[in-house]
């Protein structure tokens, strides 16, 4: 016998191509504590088998369909499959209507697939029209299958009145409530043990209500409530509100029942306005708003960019709200895999770098909730950025003029860990070039053997050979670039060995002056 409070749920598939499927179902039903409904084997005559699986769907709360490769078998006399008959009965009785469908990368055999083109079609439709109007989800393993009906399963526990509760006993409630006070407005959602009860004032309030404890000394929590919106719990039945009705009332109602005073979180947005007054911008980061009594806070991002920002406003003691403080950061992360050449907001946050001062809108739900203020960006932090542009802005014109168009590597990409082959490409590209310091350095260089009478001089003015074609790593894309020429100078000869064919590898150390130069002149 079921429990008063438990749900059933009848899984409809076929069978035999899916037995450790629903294996999983049934195992994802039990676990979050609905009976499922199941017949693996039903009776030989085509009769009682459609009479079964009716009772089934009929006696079920819930209906988990899953479709697979297979239409599944047509009782004779009938033009439809069992499968589609409790898919039909279930949308008859209006029940809860879970699907799942296999993924196109779900692996299968043979003889899991109906061949024939009539079912396929069948199959087709009816995946089709189950899923219009519905959320589905799609598995690839079986173990995928069953983490999608738990989690579908607790998504219908959160949104339906499993007790039977009706709509206009809540309607009631929330109609109460509201004549109590009508400085706000209630919305009430329930299920079988829990009542959420959101109050919203119709206008702003200047102050919170004063809460009083009845039975013990919470003020260490309240504060840390009001300033900081860090959430505590108390018996509802040892506090009363100042002015409240509404919250005394649902306090007495509620008994030894544990109350949380939490904090307002809303979505909203902060825009940034800035640049000349024929061409202006704005930047717009979308986040999370926390109100709470004595501070409001911001987290937000630049979307599809590694812009965010976080900004605070707190109260003082004297009652008044203190200026907003904006604390930007850099997640260069954010454009990880990203193709280089297609990075969000690149011009925008160039500029954005290089502005001065800015004029602030703050936005709650689409709402604007304080007037606009004016800021202007310290300069900690700002010179980093602005090279970091600089460079990255380099990085994709060599992209666009070699016909690449790489991945973005992550954070390494704009600090020091670069490849020595992106950021030498780079510059052979946008300067023709690359120098650098020697002086203490060593290079090898192979040669022809000199003659008897020839001597290698130990002190070497000036040594320089060509390369014809050498192949750099840019951001994982191979690009051969020359006729490339090395130059060093101010060179000392410090070991000389002879090797095959004639000839001789030379070690030079950097002296003083020495200086490393490679040279390349694109071809016109």
């Amino acid at each position: 016998m079921l429990m008063p409070e438990r749900k059933s749920a009848i899984i409809s598939s076929t069978v035999n191509d899916l037995p450790e499927h629903r294996k999983q179902v049934l195992d994802a039903c039990l676990s979050v504590d609905v009976f499922p409904c199941v017949m693996e084997t039903l009776p030989a005559r085509d009769a009682d088998a459609i009479r079964v699986s009716l009772d089934m769907v009929n006696a079920a709360d819930i209906y988990i369909g899953v479709f697979a490769w297979r239409y599944g078998y047509v009782p004779e006399g009938h033009e439809i499959s069992i499968t589609e008959i409790e898919f039909n009965r279930a949308v008859e009785r209006r029940i809860p209507i879970l699907i799942f469908l296999s993924h196109k990368e779900h692996p299968i055999t043979f003889e899991m697939v109906e061949t024939g083109e009539a079912a396929q079609k069948r199959l087709a439709a009816l995946k089709e029209r189950a899923s219009k109007g519905r959320g589905r989800r799609e598995f690839k393993t079986p173990s995928e299958l069953r983490a999608h009906v738990i989690q579908a399963l607790a998504d219908l526990r959160q949104r339906e009145l499993w007790a039977g509760s009706p709509t206009d006993v809540i309607g009631a409630e929330k109609h109460r409530l509201e004549q109590l006070d009508p400085r706000f407005s209630v919305d009430i959602t329930a299920t079988a043990k829990t009542m959420n009860v959101q109050m919203r004032p119709i206008e702003s309030m200047a102050e919170f209500p004063k809460i009083k404890f009845l039975k013990e000394d919470r003020g260490d929590d309240l504060q840390a409530f009001l300033e900081k919106g860090q959430p505590f719990q108390v018996k509802a039945a040892s506090v009363e509100v100042e002015n409240s009705p509404i919250l005394n009332d649902l306090f007495r109602e509620s008994g030894d029942a544990n109350l949380t005073f939490g904090v307002m979180t809303l979505n909203g947005c902060l825009q940034f306005h800035y640049g000349s007054q024929t061409e202006p911008l704005c930047l717009q980061f979308d986040g999370e708003w926390v109100i709470a009594p004595k501070r409001n806070f911001f987290d937000g991002q630049l979307n599809e960019s590694p812009l965010k920002v976080v900004c605070t406003s707190e109260k003082g003691d004297d009652g008044k709200w203190k200026h907003w403080v904006m604390i930007l950061k850099m997640n260069w992360g954010a454009w990880e895999g990203q193709a280089l050449r297609a990075l969000a907001y690149f011009p925008e946050m160039d500029a954005f770098f290089k502005e001065e001062k800015f004029y602030v809108r703050f936005y709650i739900r689409g709402y604007r909730e304080w007037s606009p203020q004016g800021i202007a960006l310290d300069n900690s932090g700002k010179n980093n950025a602005i090279e970091a542009m600089g460079w990255l802005q380099k990085c994709k014109r060599v992209a666009e003029r070699i016909g690449a168009n790489p991945p973005f590597p992550g954070e390494s990409a704009v600090g020091e860990g670069e490849s020595t082959d992106v950021r030498l490409l780079v510059k052979l590209l946008e300067e023709g070039g690359h120098e650098q310091e020697n002086a203490g350095q060593i290079c090898v260089i192979s040669g022809e053997a000199p003659s008897k009478n020839d001597q290698i001089p130990q002190e070497v003015a000036s040594m320089t050979f060509a390369e014809q074609v050498r192949v750099l790593d840019f951001f994982g894309v191979k690009v051969p670039i020359g006729p490339i020429q090395h130059t060093w100078t101010d060179l000392e000869l410090i070991e000389t060995r002879p090797v095959d064919n004639g000839r001789v590898e030379m070690t030079f150390k950097g002296r003083a002056n020495s200086v490393y130069r490679i040279g390349y002149q694109q071809p016109r």
